[in-house]
């Protein structure tokens, strides 16, 4: 191999070195996210695929049935469940929440001598490595398990190969005994370690976690299994699992001291700067500005790796789960973005073809989904930029006030007045959000002090605190709530000051957030509150401005009211942090009403930023629902405000609104008049619809509707809104009103294709009964071509003669449609595939249905396609049984003619029990004096049947205790008539010990 080998040649020459020189078989790297099994968030290391090997669960044409030696390079996730490096990353040079793990297998092939030789070749022969930095360990022994240290592995090492004697150490049960789960197949691995250290001397640092001596191969040698118990015992095969660091072993290869300064990462770095405009990578590990950019670096690097690969392999990030996951990764590298490398707009998505370009060779899937994992990025990106400042600015502002107050309680100050911003050197101006901070405080005596903060403020806390200052529980509840900042990405911002957060604290306020969610209520009960609030102030009107602008800067007057947990009360003056409740003369804002959810944004006033979550209506009264994010704001008469409503969440919410109605009119032409509004949700992620049906509404029907929506939608007409009187208005025809709705004299009229005004001169006119007109107060868009599509993602039963549908538009639609097309294109190529590849497919196919918002169109074409291939998976096992029964007479006959005596016990090769139930009606005719034992294997189920004539029942054997008796040995259970019983087992590897039971216990109701 060349002197500075490239990762990829590193890769190859492995998997080349175990399939040309070992004879291995090359298998892929399964997906990164296990779809089939709900047990893992992501796979976490190369055996995860090969489990039904260990297991002994490998069916017959199985892609594992008759694998016994394999070796590849599994993609790995480590950021979530029982490993979980995700803190790690970025900190060290080598933690990685994506990585790759090279790794060879033997399933009850070779064992430990050749699994610790060919190591050894690989590493010192053809790689090169120095003999003198090379460590092994080996397992030491366990008291509790009653396990004596591993001296065969130990003897191995000394024989096998030349390492150093002095090299070779014990290790304890943590680190050398590998164990699947709490239960399951176990055994002692030997690990590989490399001295890094410039002389040599690392040997008391393996296993310490030091960058210096690290470990890069792991040698599992699988020989026991532990049951529920806790019991081991001894394997019958024995299997050899092995896992190497990539990523490791490429810094080794090429001279580094960092996983980060090998060519795996340097394209990335390259790629990085070009979109960030940030300095060079410097490799640097402290606090300094260039080593927090190289932190920076090192995160965003590995995160857009994990992200492109989960992606890539059916994840989304989400709210729960494996989503969650790649949502704190995503979030996590955003944040270094915008604060640390300054890049004020997303860029993670911009990196996504470095990645491709780097690491499609040895995995090309990542070429087939490129855009749509850029697409994913961005989104999310976009989602959380919004928040993104404003919830850095209120984390410096509370890790100010929690250093002042922990600098007041250190130095005895008897009072601390709020934590105040400076950016000027008398700090008299008040400072624009996000500057630095100064802290001021009185003394006894009436004194004021200031002290200035430093931007890092680590070596202040360590020179004037006594105690570590603390993120108060309330502030990070708020960034999660408010601007999503998840709890660990503000206890890294906290660790980077110094500082902690109030986890404990932070928990409890989201254990009552969930309570007061799973009873219906928010922080308080808003409605309530602030209907007294209207019953005590009697504020004015306000004048919605919303039809015609979303940003407006007007003088007005500005009532605030401050929201606590005890209601809502009206406030003179309102500060950083406080929750509050703005009353403004007129407003762009839409509040809550008819299904459309209240529009959120900004207000700012000369004082500073009030960041609006929620605008809801009591009355003529709108109140804007917010946090303020800067400055002390106070109620006035007469105030600048600026309004600005979130835009792309609005439009969003537009094209869901006139989505609905046109699917308002299609499921009236479709279904029939009787279809009636029974309640709609309209948000800026999807439209959902209720209406009276006493039906499930069927593909055909849904294919329909969706076509007469995305005709109006081609068709780009103009959307109108106008008041009109109501009595008027109410004999346009085709008109559709919320039944039992109560409407004012003077209602909105939304027409989509015909001006109100042609419609009220001409009210009858039968022509208008192919339009969709309705009475709402809602928002829509100006012309039908913005929605840009529409598709129907479920349908569903409210209640009795009540149905649900809810629908997609715009971007959101198209991905949906997107992810149906590229699901029903592989189903269409898994009709060639194998049995066993077939039902793995189908069990991924399934998975991703659940998880992914699809069209309902393409599930239901999904779930005819899958029975179809069902079928052929059922066709194929009748096929097989038949061969299983022709087989099963043939060894029947066999049987019979050598069976001797009055006792039969046999087993037959892949027979289930129709097989066995054939074989033993062959047998009774040629011996039916005879009692008969009959076992046999089918996939990972063990079958057994019996039968006794009546002269051998009356001595003492009878059929049922017989199979029950031979069940149990198999891990399971059975019985039947005296004449005929059956049973089952779930351990295919007992078999044998299960016949000889049966044969022991026959003979002993049989003896005189």
């Amino acid at each position: 191999m060349s002197a500075n080998p490239t990762s990829g040649e590193i890769r190859r020459r492995f998997i080349e070195f175990f399939v040309n020189k070992q004879a291995h078989r090359f298998y892929a790297s399964s997906p990164v996210v296990p779809h089939d099994d709900p047990t893992l968030l992501f796979a976490n290391a190369g055996m995860n695929q090969f489990k039904p090997a260990f297991l002994g669960q490998v069916t017959q044409g199985s892609p594992l049935s008759g694998l016994t030696r394999a070796v590849n390079s599994q993609k790995c996730i480590r950021a979530g469940g029982k490993h979980n490096d995700l803190e790690d990353v970025g900190k060290d040079t080598y933690h990685h929440t994506f990585f790759e793990m090279l790794g060879n297998w033997s399933f009850g092939d070779y064992f430990k001598k050749e699994a610790i030789a060919w190591a050894w070749d690989l590493l010192t022969n053809v790689w090169g490595m120095d003999k003198s930095r090379l460590h092994a360990t080996v397992f030491g022994g366990d008291a509790s398990d009653g396990l004596a240290a591993d001296e065969e592995a130990a003897e191995l090492w000394r024989t096998q190969t030349d390492i150093d004697p002095s090299h070779i150490h014990l290790g304890s049960k943590k680190d050398n005994f590998w164990e699947m789960g709490d239960s399951g197949p176990c055994g002692p691995c030997s690990e590989v370690h490399i001295d890094l250290t410039p002389d040599k001397s690392g040997a008391k640092l393996i296993n310490a976690d030091d960058a210096r001596v690290i470990e890069i191969w792991n040698l599992v040698f699988i020989q026991f299994n532990r049951d529920a118990s806790g019991k081991l015992t001894p394997l019958p095969a024995k299997h050899v699992d092995t896992g190497m660091g990539f990523e490791r072993v490429c810094a080794v290869l090429q001279g580094k001291t960092s996983n980060y300064d090998t060519d795996v990462f340097k394209p990335l770095f390259d790629a990085i700067r070009k979109v960030t405009g940030a300095a060079a990578y410097g490799g640097r590990m402290d606090s300094s500005p260039q080593g927090k950019a190289d932190m920076a670096y090192r995160v965003i690097a590995d995160h857009i790796r994990c992200l492109t690969f989960a992606i890539t392999d059916g994840a989304v990030p989400s709210n729960e789960g494996r989503g969650y996951v790649l949502r704190r990764i995503l979030r996590r590298a955003v944040r270094h973005g915008w604060q640390t490398l300054n890049v004020k707009e997303p860029f993670l998505h911009r990196l996504v073809p470095a990645v491709v370009a780097a690491m499609s060779e040895a995995f090309p899937e990542l070429k087939q989904e490129t855009q749509n994992v850029i697409d994913v990025i961005k989104d999310e990106e976009e989602s959380f930029a919004r928040t993104l400042d404003r919830g850095i600015a209120l984390f410096e502002a509370a890790a100010a006030d929690a250093i002042g107050r922990e600098y007041a309680r250190s130095h005895g100050l008897t009072k601390v007045a709020q934590t105040t911003a400076f950016f000027s050197e008398n700090d008299e101006d008040p400072p624009p959000v996000g500057s630095k901070y100064s802290l001021t405080f009185k003394t006894h005596s009436g004194e004021t002090i200031r002290k200035r903060l430093p931007p890092d403020p680590i070596d202040f806390i360590k020179a004037e605190c006594k105690t570590v200052p603390c993120i108060p529980d309330k502030a990070a509840f708020m960034l999660h709530d408010t601007y999503g900042f998840p709890l660990d990405l503000t206890q890294v911002m906290a660790e980077e000051r110094g500082m902690t957060v109030d986890v404990a604290g932070f928990e409890r306020l989201m254990e009552e957030a969930r309570e007061k969610a799973r009873s219906g209520g928010g922080s308080v009960n808003n409605t309530q509150a602030l209907v007294e609030a209207v019953q005590r102030e009697q504020p004015g009107a306000t004048v919605f401005l919303g039809y015609d602008l979303i940003e407006t800067k007007i003088e007005t007057y500005c009532t605030l009211y401050k929201v606590t947990d005890a209601g809502c009360e009206c406030a003179e003056m309102v500060n950083p942090g406080d929750e509050v409740a703005v009353v403004v003369g007129q407003t762009p804002f839409y509040a809550e009403a008819g299904g459309q959810v209240g529009d959120t944004g900004t207000i700012t006033t000369p004082a500073g930023e009030i960041r609006i979550h929620n605008t809801v209506k009591i009355g003529d009264v709108y109140f804007h629902l917010g946090v303020v994010e800067s400055g002390t704001h106070r109620s006035e008469k007469a105030v600048q405000l600026h309004l600005k409503v979130d835009r792309d969440r609005r439009r969003k919410i537009m094209a869901n609104h006139t989505g609905t109605h046109m699917l308002n009119r299609a499921l009236r032409d479709t279904l029939g008049d009787h279809v009636q509004q029974k309640g709609s949700l309209v948000d800026d992620q999807k439209l959902r619809f209720d209406f009276a049906h006493n039906a499930p509404i069927t593909p055909e029907q849904i294919d329909k509707i969706e076509n007469m929506v995305n005709t109006d939608i081609t068709a780009d007409m103009a959307v109108y809104a106008e008041e009109a009187d109501q009595e008027q208005a109410l004999k346009i025809n085709s008109l559709r009103a919320v039944f039992g709705e109560k409407y004012p004299p003077r209602v909105r009229v939304v027409s989509i294709g015909v001006p109100v005004a042609d419609l009220l001169a001409k009210p009858d006119n039968g022509a208008w009964q192919g339009y969709s007109i309705e009475f709402c107060g809602g928002t829509h868009l100006a012309k039908t071509g913005d929605a840009e599509g529409l598709v129907v993602v479920s349908e569903e039963a409210v209640s009795k003669g009540v149905r649900r549908l809810t629908a997609m538009t715009s971007q959101a639609a198209h991905r949906a449609t997107a992810q149906g097309q590229k699901l029903l294109a592989r189903v269409e190529s898994m009709r060639s595939s194998e049995p066993d590849k077939l039902q793995a497919g189908i069990a991924q196919i399934s998975g991703e249905m659940e998880s992914t918002p699809l069209p309902l169109l393409a599930k239901a074409q999904l779930r005819g396609r899958i029975t179809e291939l069902q079928a052929t998976l059922k066709e194929h096992a009748k096929q097989q049984s038949k061969q299983s029964a022709g087989a099963a007479v043939e060894a029947a006959r066999k049987i019979a003619d050598e069976a001797q005596g009055d006792v039969i016990v046999a087993s037959l090769d892949d027979a289930d029990a129709n097989a066995l139930r054939t074989a033993m009606d062959v047998i009774r005719k040629k011996k039916p004096d005879a009692a008969l034992l009959l076992g046999g294997i089918a996939g990972d189920k063990v079958a057994f049947i019996a039968s006794v004539p009546k002269p051998l029942i009356d001595k003492g054997l009878k059929a049922g205790d017989w199979v029950r008796e031979v069940a149990k040995v198999a891990g399971g259970g059975g019985g039947g008539r005296p004449d005929m019983a059956q049973a089952g087992g779930k351990d295919p590897a007992k078999l044998n010990d299960a016949l000889e039971t049966g044969r022991a216990f026959a003979k002993s109701k049989l003896q005189p």
